[in-house]
């Protein structure tokens, strides 16, 4: 069977701080769809990113699997990231590219891959 990831779906408790973050912050721009319990972002050719609003005493799960988007520039994001105060840990070097970890508000995983200058 070929065919491609249509999405990535995380759950969220605040959705408007998730929608900030994931709107400006990482620089995803204007949602293609936005409502109050599910939001739609495009990340790639056909690929979108969509939060999806749950109740705030609902128990989620240990997250499994996370996002990595592969950038060109990553200081400016990195001090917009600093100043949400999320925890990073740079990861080592791989296949010619940065990594690094972080988590979004409600505290899901993602990664931010940087090409290395040199190569």
């Amino acid at each position: 069977m070929e065919g491609q990831i249509y999405s990535l779906v995380l759950r969220v408790r605040d959705m408007q701080k998730c929608r900030a973050f994931y709107r400006d912050t990482l620089g995803l721009g204007a949602p293609l769809l936005d409502s109050p319990f599910w939001v739609e972002f495009q990340i790639s050719d056909g690929g979108k990113l969509c939060l999806e609003a749950i109740d705030p005493k609902t128990v989620i799960a240990r997250q499994e699997s996370s996002p990595v988007w592969m950038l060109e520039a990553e200081e400016e994001l990195s001090v917009q990231l600093a100043a949400y105060r999320l925890p990073e840990q740079k990861t080592p070097t791989i296949i010619g590219y940065a990594v690094t970890a972080y988590r979004d508000p409600e505290g899901n995983v993602f990664y931010l891959s940087v090409k290395n200058k040199e190569e």
